[in-house]
């Protein structure tokens, strides 16, 4: 069975049943409906242009992430404590995830230029002896 309403259900003519229909689908789906865009006609609080209750979501949606962030930045941390405490290199865990999020074409290219460095610089010998 087919939860989705299609735009063939709904009057987009009128307001309140493309509120309604907005909510119940938002409801079915387990979404807050704070963090659902004001449907139309339903922005009928404004100051100086600016839709009032539209704002205030936005703002406590990106208020709420912005904890979530925190958090998460807090159990990196941890993770981080807890390598560095059994012995391991975090400069280098940090070294290696960045080049985790590279491709191997960017990284072989980086390591070519660094070596090129490197060795201008008299600290990479070009041939070991």
């Amino acid at each position: 069975m087919n939860n989705r309403i299609t735009s063939s259900e709904i009057d987009t003519t009128n307001p309140e049943d493309l509120k309604a229909r907005f909510e119940a689908e938002a409801d079915r789906h387990g979404i807050p409906l704070r963090h659902v865009p004001a449907a139309m006609g339903d922005n009928k609080k404004r100051v100086g242009g600016v839709a009032v209750d539209q704002l205030k979501s936005i703002i406590g949606r990106v208020e709420k992430l912005e904890e979530e962030k925190a958090g998460i930045s807090a159990d990196i941390r941890d993770v981080f404590a807890e390598a560095k405490g059994n012995g391991f290199s975090t400069p280098a865990i940090r070294t290696i995830l960045k080049m985790r999020k590279k491709d191997a074409a960017e990284r072989e290219e980086e390591e070519t230029i660094l070596d090129t460095y490197l060795n201008a610089l008299g600290m990479l010998p070009l041939f070991e002896e």
